[in-house]
């Protein structure tokens, strides 16, 4: 698997940070980048302060994202700390959290006869919902498996 504009897509109205090379041309550009436009074939970075701007091809940069199982952990996203998998728990009542803040869905309507499958075993990624899914993205969460390709760095190892 190789990085994609269809990989970057979701995440682009939700500042996502990646780590760019750290020499361009004749400039230092600083590890950590935002990401402000994508092509087929290329990015578009800029600073935090607007003094850099360039492009990257996909295999010259790795966006940085959450792995799933940090959804169990307390999160810093825009200046707001929270555990995103208690705010996916209080949207939807198939949904709950135990006391390690482990998140499970129920997988039938009967409350009295389910079975409790741990949200980060969900292997159908396609099984979510949309609201649940557009949070994930809205965090950066990894929802293609870039981590393990090693296409994504992990968001609290850069920083």
């Amino acid at each position: 698997m190789k990085l994609e504009l269809k990989h970057i897509a979701p995440y682009l109205p939700y500042d996502l940070e990646c780590e760019c090379p750290s020499l361009t041309e004749d400039r230092e550009v600083p590890k950590v980048c935002d990401m402000v436009g994508a092509f087929s074939d290329w990015v578009a970075i800029s600073t935090k302060d607007s003094n850099v701007h360039d492009e990257f091809e996909y295999d010259e940069f790795k966006p940085l994202l959450r792995p799933l199982k940090d959804l169990s952990t307390e999160i810093e996203h825009n200046g707001k700390r929270f555990v995103p998998c208690i705010i996916i728990a209080q949207g939807d009542d198939d949904y709950f959290t135990d006391e390690d803040n482990c998140l499970y869905r129920y997988t039938d309507c009967d409350r009295y006869n389910y079975e409790r499958v741990r949200f980060e075993n969900i292997v159908d990624i396609n099984a979510i919902e949309w609201w649940i899914m557009q949070d994930l993205i809205k965090w950066h969460f990894d929802i293609s498996q870039l981590l393990e390709s090693d296409l994504a760095i992990e968001k609290q190892a850069i920083k």
